[in-house]
């Protein structure tokens, strides 16, 4: 299986230190040069800057496609690139959690999951407890609102 993935779902899994559950859950997971780039901007965390500076086998950095796309310029530039990777790839999904770039994603036919859908999917595996990590994501800054962790924790059979 191979993903594309965006910024966000690795910053926050590789801040959570849940960032192994993704070549387990998801396989290869390839990112777009921009995303890396992303990854090592001077704001960013530490820790998120030493990940992508020495990443493991499962994570490739694959170099922008340089295709310009019109339909895709409302969106984020790693989201626009994390796109068009995974359509040249023929990718089996996307990692995004940003609603413009989820349902443009979707729009275009690709499988989309989010951080949230990862955690899930670990959290029904027993390899994480879902209540804990929605705890620790929202502390280290991740937007959730109340009703999408209503949905996730029903989902779980955990309300």
């Amino acid at each position: 299986m191979i993903v594309v993935s965006d910024t966000t779902p690795l910053h926050y899994l590789i801040l959570l230190d849940r960032v192994h559950l993704l070549p387990e859950i998801l396989g290869n997971i390839v990112i777009p040069t921009i995303v890396s780039q992303e990854m090592l901007a001077e704001k960013t965390p530490r820790k998120i800057k030493e990940f992508i500076s020495k990443p493991p086998d499962w994570l490739r950095v694959a170099p922008s496609t340089g295709i310009f796309d019109s339909d895709l310029m409302e969106i984020d530039a790693g989201e626009r690139e994390a796109i068009l990777l995974a359509e040249e790839l023929q990718a089996d999904g996307i990692l995004i959690d940003d609603r413009d770039g989820r349902i443009t994603a979707e729009n275009r036919g690709i499988f989309v999951i989010g951080t949230l859908g990862v955690l899930e999917i670990a959290a029904s595996g027993g390899l994480i407890d879902f209540k804990v990590e929605i705890r620790r994501i929202r502390n280290a800054g991740f937007y959730l609102t109340e009703d999408l962790e209503k949905f996730f924790l029903k989902r779980l059979g955990l309300l």
